[in-house]
């Protein structure tokens, strides 16, 4: 009888802890999202590459130069627009 309490509060331990980490990996990760526009005349640019550095994940901003992307607290965006890199 021990052996199974036993088993079973440490099954139910370990989904607890699954359950705290995927929540704190989800509260780690936000939308974030804006207006890429020209510095000069204030207007909007399409095309612009955004990018999550070191990684495959990224975006581009649509016709009027708004783009949307999900990343974590830490990440990185590096922009790029033809040869231009910020």
């Amino acid at each position: 009888m021990l052996k199974r309490f036993t088993a079973i509060t440490m099954v139910a331990l370990l989904f607890s802890l699954f359950g705290a980490a995927e929540r704190t990996f989800a509260q780690n990760n936000q939308n974030v999202s804006g207006v890429v526009v020209d510095a000069e005349d204030g207007d909007p640019l399409p095309g612009v590459s955004i990018q999550v550095q070191g990684t495959s994940r990224g975006t581009s901003t649509d016709i009027e130069g708004a783009y949307s992307l999900t990343v974590s607290s830490s990440d990185v965006l590096i922009f790029s627009f033809g040869s231009y890199e910020v």
